[in-house]
């Protein structure tokens, strides 16, 4: 598993900006817009085990944004932009969507635990999971030489989530901040890292197995979880085996796979505004709902047909609101600060 050697070529070529890495971001984000969209428990029955079903392949998405993440910490450990690219922008959208999804009960201490806590919007937690990893990488940096501390790492997030969902499980004990501290994420983070320093190899067809794998126990676990446990969230949720399982394989297929796979130029480009779709897309989302319930009777719409609209509006909306602001706002500096740089 760990070599001395692997994956030099793509340490070489491999850049921010690269458009095999931006086509990445680009599925992922379109992934992440799938799972906030309408959400399937309160349709008819097979329109649950839909929603379950296609969950499964989505729930990867927020663990290679930080395979991304930290494949690039290396690019941009050392320096205060890189918190200024990420606490800035949270900071300003947080503070909106603090407002925005309180307007019923606006109350300053409740906003302002939102903004601290990453509660202001469901997808905001993200952020100061990143903060939590950027200050460690040193730390993570270090243990890379050593075999032993890598496997720990490596098994640290799947043993964090199987205990917790153990004890929720089997004692009852909730919380909704598991996914928000680095324990939950650090393995992804790390795995990255690995493949930047090359030290694992990636041969396609174990990378293959492996996501074969996990995604026969994410669909085992997403139906138990949701069916005979009764934890619907738990089971359409990230925090599994299955999913640690395929992400790694997936992005083991992926790193192995740069330069042979070629995406279409309209995913690179979703995958290039990646960064603002990730804060504005809540918004448009909650619009739409709006809109979907009023003027299109979503009611009687067939969930898939919901997410086909909502995702593919979504991404276009997102990018051209992305892309007028730039034309508009000629200031580099509020353009940083609403993440549309």
């Amino acid at each position: 598993m760990f070599g001395n050697n692997a994956g030099n070529s793509i340490r070489k070529k491999g850049n921010k900006r690269d458009s095999y890495f931006q086509a990445i971001r680009g599925i992922c984000i379109l992934m992440v817009i799938y799972i906030h969209s309408a959400a399937g428990d309160k349709g008819a029955p097979w329109e649950l085990n839909y929603w379950i079903a296609v969950r499964q392949f989505c729930s990867i998405a927020v663990a290679l944004f930080l395979v991304l993440s930290g494949y690039f910490s290396a690019d941009s450990i050392g320096g205060q932009s890189r918190y200024r690219k990420l606490l800035i922008p949270y900071l300003c959208w947080s503070a909106f969507y603090a407002v925005v999804n309180n307007l019923d009960s606006l109350q300053l201490g409740d906003c302002v635990k939102r903004i601290m806590t990453g509660r202001a919007s469901v997808q905001l937690y993200f952020i100061l999971v990143l903060v939590q990893l950027n200050l460690i990488t040193p730390l993570l940096k270090r243990a890379i030489g050593s075999k032993a501390v890598s496997a720990l790492i490596l098994m640290a997030s799947p043993a964090y989530f199987m205990f917790f969902n153990f004890l929720q499980l089997n004692c009852g004990f909730e919380t909704d901040w598991k996914g928000r501290v680095f324990c939950a994420w650090v393995s992804y983070y790390y795995l990255g890292m690995l493949f930047r320093a090359g030290r694992l190899r990636v041969p396609v067809r174990r990378c293959t197995m492996l996501a074969a794998v996990g995604l026969a126990l994410c669909f085992t676990e997403g139906f138990y979880f949701s069916y005979t446990a009764g934890y619907v969230p738990m089971g359409v949720g990230q925090l599994k085996v299955g999913t640690f399982l395929l992400a790694c394989g997936v992005a083991g297929f992926l790193f192995a796979s740069y330069g042979k796979i070629h995406f279409p130029p309209g995913i690179i480009e979703v995958g290039n505004d990646s960064y603002g779709i990730f804060y504005l897309h809540t918004f448009v989302l909650k619009c739409e709902n709006v809109l979907l319930r009023s003027c299109l009777g979503a009611g009687e719409l067939p969930l898939p047909v919901i997410h086909a609209i909502q995702v593919s509006a979504t991404a276009v909306i997102c990018i051209l609101v992305i892309r007028l602001a730039r034309k508009c706002i000629k200031k580099k500096d509020i353009l940083l600060w609403i993440g549309f740089v």
